[in-house]
């Protein structure tokens, strides 16, 4: 629903089923998921300059940035994933910087896909666009959760990651992607 040229809201549900699945293992938790709200937002979008905009989104929203190795609703699996929180983004030119601040919500099989308060995760993630092929990522994430369980030790996990990402033509007909 648009409401003009600044407000939108979106909505979308659904149902998984993969009731069909002849794989080692059977159906895997990812497979499954009756009734979901997947994503409910709500877009405000503000003018920041000449051809910039920033644009605020609370809500449930799937994240995809990059390559998808690090944030991604997960497409390859037959349910996707979807955070509870806002993110914010700045948009000039070919420059694209987001904000997030946002809490896991996953996939429950047979109940609502409640909010994991215990699994947060936050940061900027920055895209500059050099062309139609050239892009430089340059990224700070941070996750925090609670009661998690790695390689047998139970308690309190805190990760912050710095990084880069660049893809485009390396020439001919191949590109690349570090």
């Amino acid at each position: 629903l648009h409401v003009g040229e600044a407000f939108r809201l979106f909505g979308e549900i659904k149902s998984a089923q993969s009731t069909d699945r002849d794989l080692p293992g059977g159906r895997r938790p990812l497979d499954v998921d009756t009734f979901a709200l997947q994503e409910m937002v709500i877009e405000w979008t503000v003018p920041a300059g000449e051809g910039a905009s920033v644009t605020m989104r609370p809500g449930r929203q799937m994240l995809q940035f990059g390559a998808q190795r690090l944030v991604s609703p997960l497409p390859w699996g037959n349910t996707l994933r979807a955070w509870d929180g806002v993110t914010v983004d700045y948009r000039g030119g070919p420059l694209k910087v987001t904000g997030i601040a946002t809490a896991f919500a996953p996939v429950d099989k047979t109940e609502f896909n409640d909010t994991d308060t215990d699994a947060l995760l936050y940061g900027l993630y920055g895209t500059h666009t050099y062309g139609p092929q050239n892009v430089l990522d340059l990224y700070w994430l941070g996750t925090e959760s609670s009661d998690r369980t790695f390689n047998a030790t139970t308690g309190d996990s805190s990760r912050q990651s710095l990084g880069a990402r660049r893809k485009g033509p390396l020439g001919g007909d191949f590109d690349g992607e570090v």
